[in-house]
């Protein structure tokens, strides 16, 4: 059925962008004679977005966080370059501080947030995602059973609270060292 059909806009920067494709899809629903409703997802991909996500969640239905890009515009590295790419790491305070501050605006809105990316199935980040509010992971293939296996472990409190201290932190490195330590990860 129709309700179920679901869109995705990657790379939103601006709310306009949003309010532009929702009266185009209005718009090719009553030329199809469409009634239900099409189901509009964002991408929070740049820390643009990440900062507007409350205005954004208001206007969409869904978010998705596409963290290997939202990395890389964060962190002002390029995740090919052969050098600096070591230094590129979705455990960096700054890009969890974004993804906090989506989930926030999302869950004022009452709109999931899944995260895409290899961070979703990163021992590591698991704990620290599912405590800043993320709602859907997206692993590979691969990686499903191990990501399955380690969420049924977690605590959601524990979760809850070792994340409120990542954001508290200045380094990727204290932050995986305290997510290790709290979650047992080796």
């Amino acid at each position: 059925p129709l309700n179920r059909v679901r869109i995705m806009l990657p790379m939103v920067s601006f709310l306009q962008e949003v309010t532009c494709f929702k009266k185009m899809i209005k718009e090719e629903c009553q030329d199809l004679g469409i009634t239900e409703k099409v189901q509009l997802g964002l991408m929070i991909e740049v820390p643009a977005a990440a900062l507007v996500a409350k205005q954004l969640a208001r206007e969409s239905d869904f978010f998705s966080i596409g963290t290997n890009d939202l990395t890389q515009y964060t962190l002002a590295i390029d995740r090919g370059h052969k050098e600096l790419s070591v230094m590129s790491n979705p455990l960096h305070p700054a890009v969890l501080q974004l993804i906090a501050h989506t989930c926030q605006g999302a869950k004022e809105a009452g709109r999931p947030v899944s995260v895409c990316g290899a961070m979703a199935a990163e021992p590591e980040a698991i704990p620290l995602l599912i405590g800043l509010g993320i709602t859907h992971l997206s692993v590979s293939l691969g990686a499903v059973a191990q990501t399955k296996a380690m969420i049924r472990q977690l605590n959601l409190e524990q979760c809850r609270q070792v994340a409120q201290q990542a954001l508290q932190m200045a380094e990727t490195q204290e932050v995986r060292a305290l997510v290790k330590k709290q979650f047992a990860i080796s």
